[in-house]
């Protein structure tokens, strides 16, 4: 009988060992954190990324395809491993801890999980057609006629009773947000849940601090004073897909005119530094005029796909410096692309999950990291 037992002991621990595993080894999560607004992100000599786009329902994100999981690599590509096996459709680095979400079937999920691929932890569930976004100390998720905002830190929540939700943004001390199906773009204040109309138009949000909130309504954007409530339209272009870069002060879009194809920045300063006034003062700049099939932004250059091509171009913000970086043969499979530190990725939206990458001061290739 001693000897079932002692035989059963060895099993046991034989499974627990496979079954626990070891994680991985390496990771630096004291270092500085490096591009985490986006699919990919570093943190010292490590990058991580999420490995091509998430369908935009649940059910079809969690079908058996090598799309959409969180890989980690060193920055000179070797030891590519995925951290963990589920679904990510966004993620944000804190210190030593991955904060994602993963859809299920029937809902989505935000969990952490280490780093190091250990200790995956389910947080939080809400619907599907909620809405969620990524701030410097915490995530905002929409739910339910409310907002759970949670603390990385701390890992703790509060709950603010809003109302149906169409779109957010976290700014330091507050979360912005608007629903459609009201004309109104508010704000509550983290620490003391007190919430404020901000002005009586929305859409969808480019940028907030603390004193500034821009936002796109009908497809032009707009500048809001938070303080003095002063609200400022910056463009009359009409722009899809917009982003916007507060250091250069400008925004960047794909006009919407089909007659006017390709990218466009909007200056929002005047050679003086002096805010642009009311109607978009200053002419914007013609980037790129064939079809772009996807474009990304640092503080330093603007990247983008050429549609037909499949070029890839770097530019500065006053469109010189014109600079091909690579081509991708397989150009409409491209739909996102994201700068982390001197390297530019670009993710697919076909079902192999494949990864390019390429230096963006044009001194190397362009290389397939995931085959």
């Amino acid at each position: 009988m001693k000897k079932y037992i002692a035989a059963f002991c060895v099993l046991l621990m034989m499974l627990c060992t496979v079954g626990c595993g070891k994680g991985l080894e390496g990771g630096q999560p004291e270092a500085e954190i490096i591009s985490n607004d986006g699919i990919a992100v570093i943190q010292g000599d490590w990058v991580y990324f999420i490995n091509g786009s998430m369908p935009a329902l649940a059910s079809e994100a969690v079908s058996d395809t090598p799309r959409a999981k969180i890989y980690r690599m060193r920055t000179d590509g070797s030891d590519c491993v995925p951290v963990t096996s589920q679904k990510a459709h966004a993620m944000h680095l804190y210190g030593d801890k991955i904060f994602y979400i993963s859809p299920t079937r029937a809902n989505v999920v935000l969990y952490s999980i280490g780093i190091n691929g250990k200790n995956n932890k389910k947080l939080f569930t809400f619907n599907d057609s909620e809405y969620y976004v990524f701030g410097q100390n915490g995530i905002a998720i929409a739910s339910n006629g409310r907002i759970t905002y949670f603390d990385y830190e701390t890992t703790t929540k509060k709950e603010f009773e809003t109302g149906e939700v169409s779109g957010m943004r976290i700014s330091p001390n507050y979360i912005y947000y608007y629903y459609q199906g009201e004309s109104r773009t508010k704000r509550i204040e983290i620490s003391s849940g007190r919430e404020e109309i901000l002005c009586s138009d929305n859409g969808p949000l480019l940028y907030v601090d603390d004193t500034e909130v821009y936002f796109v309504s009908a497809r032009i954007p707009y500048r809001l004073n938070a303080n003095t409530l002063e609200l400022v339209q910056i463009s009359t272009t009409l722009y899809r897909n917009a982003l916007l870069n507060y250091k250069n002060a400008a925004i960047i879009g794909i006009a919407s005119d089909e007659e006017n194809k390709g990218l466009y920045l909007q200056p929002m300063t005047n050679t003086a530094g002096e805010a642009v006034g009311e109607g978009g003062n200053l002419p914007q700049i013609k980037l790129h005029l064939q079809e772009v099939s996807a474009y990304c932004i640092n503080d330093d250059y603007i990247f983008l796909v050429e549609a037909e091509t499949g070029d890839i171009y770097r530019m500065t913000y006053q469109g010189t410096e014109k600079t091909l970086l690579g081509k991708i043969q397989s150009v409409y499979d491209v739909d996102s692309m994201d700068v982390a530190g001197d390297m530019l990725y670009l993710f697919d939206s076909v079902e192999s999950g494949l990864v390019y990458r390429t230096p963006i001061d044009g001194s190397g290739e362009l290389s397939l990291i995931i085959k």
